[in-house]
């Protein structure tokens, strides 16, 4: 093809369609002249670019006199370039002077290098635009004489941007400002007049001191990402509007003042039904507390606060009715957790050093079926009532998980094994601690043991599986990624060979815990349905009908597994979960701080009796006489056997 013939013969390209706030957008057909559409259209790999030089395209469109750009540029609606497939390039201040029906301008590089420059400024913009993503955008500004009214997106991560632009502008079609890693922003333009705004994020922009009062003037504004804005010192503005769900304020470790007050049609009057459903607060290294009026935000749903200064949490937390997740892990300073929604599901409060008192207020019955985790891991000042009660409440949350049953007319044990959400009923809890709780039915330091369970037929249906404890020593290092405590678990019955499974728990974030041991805490539904769907398929034994199990558990950490100090399990039955019967606190050990927990037999295993022993430990009290103590004792060395001897009801 012959360049200086290419500029009289035209061709046609259909850009594509794009929305705004009067629909859907066609692109009409567009005249270009060859050369210029082989520059254009060099990603979609058109036939006529084989053996020509992209650089040379352009630097003929960029980089050449103004009166070049006369050839056909005034029909350009759509451009899309990917910097990865150029040169280092200088653009001409002009370069878009004629391009005024420019709809769509999308400057790009995969390889994340960006190899043009505008020594002389960008002079001009169509005021057409509506889509704009321009990486690393050369300018400290756009043109003055930019008309911004037809935008709806505009997308310059990493930009050299100082401000967008000058005064006030209309900005009716404005939906989406993405100015992400533009370290050289100093302050965001006016946005009172821009209505339909939803989303804003001036993450890393880490020289923009101030959130100007406009940007939360939108009526439709649900997402404003103000990450890694060290700059950032106060943020104290009205919320006007009943959209905003996400406000992020993650690493602003400058940010000392936050507060948020919902304004009703102007006048100064707190309204409580604030729609914010997720507020970060992460890194904010001088952020000492939380307004007092954060119940305003009803809908919150997320809090998150790790790493930051907060001594303590307002009173009037408790009724943020809709709360579920709140993060305080590696607050050193907070000394105090008040009483919290009974909605909360997850409590993470890692590394809280100074944490000496939490508030647990009684779970009540209800058919949320969230999974619950709720973390002190290396929370060294703990008093010991406050660990007693976080031990009784995960308990009863135990108790709630294994007997959460569908309505009534679904109440079956078919629907309740192939319940969907069973998946998600699990508790989660880690304390610091030495021991597991004296309560479990069966310990050992170490990592295997197996159980051999004895069950009257009657009572088979009862069983709801078992809870399970591990004890892991400190941490003295920070790992890379999650890590995973699994109790894998093989059940033999008398009429089939072992069935393995396992149940685990992901452990993101640990903390360097090197002040102390930890006990990890957890019930599995799902792994228990599992354990009871295969003892139901068990045949009963003639001789005293009764079901007979042996079930091996081995425990296991990723990191190092020979580091598991102690585990334990506990079996639980749905006669616990209906008579709401919790360990009795027995005794506490002065210096371990751990809990000794003593659970009450129900009515149903009055007919069963725990008794444990080992070829190193056997526990008389455990026994129910000395005979028993003589015919059991003959255990094959390091195994532990744990049986459930089955009793003669005492007649009344």
């Amino acid at each position: 093809m012959s360049i200086g013939n290419g500029f009289a013969k035209t061709q046609h390209l259909k850009a594509g369609t794009f929305n705004d706030s009067s629909g859907t957008y066609q692109f009409t057909t567009v005249r270009l002249c060859n050369s210029i559409l082989l520059l254009l259209l060099h990603a979609l790999s058109y036939t006529q670019m084989e053996g020509l030089s992209l650089s040379f395209f352009v630097l003929l469109l960029l980089a050449c006199p103004c009166p070049l750009l006369d050839l056909g540029t005034e029909t350009i609606e759509s451009i899309t370039l990917d910097m990865s497939k150029i040169d280092m390039l200088s653009l001409h201040p002009q370069i878009f002077a004629r391009m005024y029906k420019l709809k769509f301008l999308n400057v790009h590089s995969w390889d994340g290098e960006h190899r043009l420059c505008a020594p002389h400024g960008i002079e001009s913009l169509s005021d057409e635009l509506r889509f704009f993503q321009w990486e690393d955008y050369p300018s400290k500004s756009l043109p003055l004489s930019f008309c911004a009214e037809n935008l709806v997106e505009i997308i310059m991560p990493s930009s050299q941007l100082e401000k967008l632009w000058e005064g006030v502008q209309n900005l009716v079609n404005l939906k989406l400002v993405d100015l992400n890693y533009s370290s050289h922003l100093v302050e965001l333009p006016d946005f009172s007049k821009a209505p339909n705004l939803e989303e804003v994020n001036v993450s890393n922009c880490k020289s923009l001191q101030q959130v100007p009062q406009s940007v939360l003037s939108s009526q439709k504004l649900g997402y404003l990402f103000l990450n890694d804005c060290n700059e950032l010192r106060s943020f104290q503005h009205n919320i006007h509007h009943q959209s905003l769900k996400t406000l992020s304020f993650h690493s602003c470790i400058g940010l000392r003042e936050f507060s948020l007050t919902q304004l009703n049609h102007g006048t100064d009057k707190l309204v409580l039904s604030a729609p914010l459903e997720r507020l970060k607060l992460d890194y904010c290294s001088n952020l000492s507390l939380l307004p007092d009026n954060i119940s305003m935000l009803s809908s919150l749903k997320d809090l998150s606060m790790c790493h930051s200064s907060v001594r303590s949490l307002p009173e009037s937390i408790k009724h943020l009715s809709r709360l579920k997740y709140l993060n305080l892990s590696n607050c050193e300073k907070l000394q105090s957790i008040p009483e919290l929604p009974l909605s909360i599901l997850v409590l993470i409060a890692v590394n809280c050093t100074s944490l000496h008192t939490v508030f647990m207020a009684e779970p009540i019955k209800e058919e949320n079926f969230g999974y619950k985790t709720f973390a002190f891991t290396n929370c060294v000042k703990l008093e010991k009532a406050t660990i007693q009660a976080i031990m009784a409440n995960a308990y009863v949350r135990i108790q709630q998980a294994a007997n959460a049953w569908l309505p009534t007319a679904q109440r079956n044990e078919y629907y309740y094994a192939n319940f969907d959400n069973n998946y998600e009923l699990r508790v989660h809890v880690c304390l610091p601690g030495s021991q597991v709780p004296g309560w479990f039915s069966y310990r050992t330091t170490e990592t295997c043991m197996t159980v051999e369970l004895v069950l009257l037929a009657s009572s088979i249906s009862m069983f709801r599986g078992f809870i399970f404890c591990a004890v892991l020593p400190p941490r003295e290092e920070k790992g890379l990624g999650s890590e995973s405590l699994k109790c894998s678990y093989f059940i033999e019955t008398s009429d089939g060979p072992s069935v393995r499974d396992q149940s685990s728990w992901v452990i993101y974030d640990r903390a360097v815990d090197k002040e102390s041991d930890n006990v990890y805490m957890w019930y599995d539904r799902q792994c228990c349905i599992d354990m009871m769907r295969r003892t139901k398929q068990d045949k009963v034994s003639d001789e005293d009908n009764v079901h007979k199990y042996k079930v091996l558990f081995d425990f296991h950490y990723s990191l190092n597994s020979t580091g598991i100090k102690e585990c334990g399990v506990h079996p639980i039955y749905v006669s616990d979960t209906k008579s709401k019967r919790r360990p009795e606190i027995t005794q506490v050990d002065e210096n371990q701080g751990d809990l000794e927990l003593e659970e009450p037999l129900s009515s149903t295993n009055r007919n069963f009796k725990m008794e444990y022993f080992s070829s190193r430990e056997l526990s008389a009290t455990q026994l129910s006489s000395k005979d028993d103590q003589e015919q059991n004792g003959k255990i094959t060395p390091f195994q532990f056997m744990y049986r459930r001897r089955v009793k003669k009801k005492i007649k009344e």
